[in-house]
């Protein structure tokens, strides 16, 4: 067995634990007890992957332009008046995110690694939206601008009572 991340080379440690990854994720059809349907991950890495295979995930590994868990990627510029509607308000609350160029985000507009939640950024709803949301367990979707005006009012309202 390896000492590091098969993905990002980190080694592992108390800090960094090492986790069984199915190569072929058992959501995809892939065994639960095959030996050649498993690798070792990080827990971010094995977390980022999700229900990708260890081909699609690498294939995104490769497509972006810098992946380090210990600096966060480039913020993408927000063109999307929604998305920067809900950019701007995480900024402005200090709530720490990372956008869809991460592999941590799953390809969902924004991830919040302390929350461990992902934000799905609509105009409108699509029948994708349903798609997407299956990407991860713990997701808010917020589709129109007032409703993005809405929620990035209640991150930013501090509560000082």
């Amino acid at each position: 067995m390896s000492g590091s991340c098969t993905y990002c080379g980190r080694d592992f440690s108390a800090a960094n634990p090492r986790t069984v990854e199915h190569l072929v994720p058992m959501a995809r059809g892939g065994s639960r007890c095959d030996p050649e349907n498993r690798g070792e991950s990080c827990a971010e890495c094995n977390a980022a992957k999700g229900t990708m295979t260890d081909e699609e995930f690498r294939a995104q590994l490769r497509n972006e332009a810098f992946f380090d868990h210990a600096r966060p990627a480039i913020k993408p510029a927000m063109t999307d008046p929604v998305e920067r509607t809900i950019a701007e308000a995480l900024d402005r609350a200090g709530i720490e995110w990372v956008g869809d160029t991460d592999p941590r985000a799953k390809r969902l507009d924004f991830f919040l690694p302390i929350e461990n939640v992902h934000i799905e950024v609509k105009r409108f709803h699509t029948d994708r939206t349903a798609e997407q949301m299956e990407r991860s367990e713990n997701i808010i979707v917020v589709v129109g601008l007032a409703a993005a005006r809405a929620f990035a009012r209640m991150i930013t309202k501090r509560d000082d009572g």
